[in-house]
């Protein structure tokens, strides 16, 4: 029995090593909040909300889509990418193209000064009556990294999502 208790321990702690290695520098801790609201067809409310909350009043949100648009209430006009203050972030998604909607994936990422501290990808997709919408991923970083390796992380997201 102490031998196979060893043996689930070496299991345990590889497995951990593993995970770590694959992000060096990332954790996904709580403290990025990311919330779906109203993602179904209703009249006279604000649908497809994208609501994101993060604790550091220094840090932005940089929010951008493929094929959707974003409402932004605070320009009264529709924007394909945006960025403003992380603290109670909140803005919906829209498709407005001619086209059929096969999916599209929002890109996210928190800025503080010229460094990311943290990025996450949603993807969104038809259904029969609206459209539905998952976090894919999100990661928030140790030490902030350049812009470029969040952009990096995220196309790495979109590809393993498609």
């Amino acid at each position: 029995m102490k031998t196979l208790t060893k043996i689930y321990a070496c299991i345990a702690a590889a497995a951990s090593l593993f995970a770590a290695a694959l992000c060096a520098g990332c954790t996904t801790e709580d403290s990025l909040l990311i919330e779906l609201h109203t993602w179904e067809n209703t009249s006279g409310v604000p649908n497809n909300v994208i609501a994101i909350s993060f604790d550091d009043r220094d840090v932005n949100v940089k929010i951008s889509a493929a094929t959707g648009v974003f409402w932004d209430k605070n320009s009264g006009s529709y924007v394909n990418e945006t960025e403003r203050a992380a603290v109670d972030f909140e803005i919906s998604w829209y498709y407005r193209g001619a086209e059929e909607f096969t999916q599209d994936f929002v890109r996210i990422m928190l800025l503080k000064s010229d460094l990311a501290v943290g990025c996450a990808v949603i993807k969104i997709e038809p259904t029969k009556s609206w459209y539905s919408a998952a976090v894919c991923e999100k990661i928030l970083y140790r030490q902030p990294v350049p812009i470029q390796q969040a952009e990096s992380e995220i196309e790495q997201i979109v590809l393993e999502n498609q």
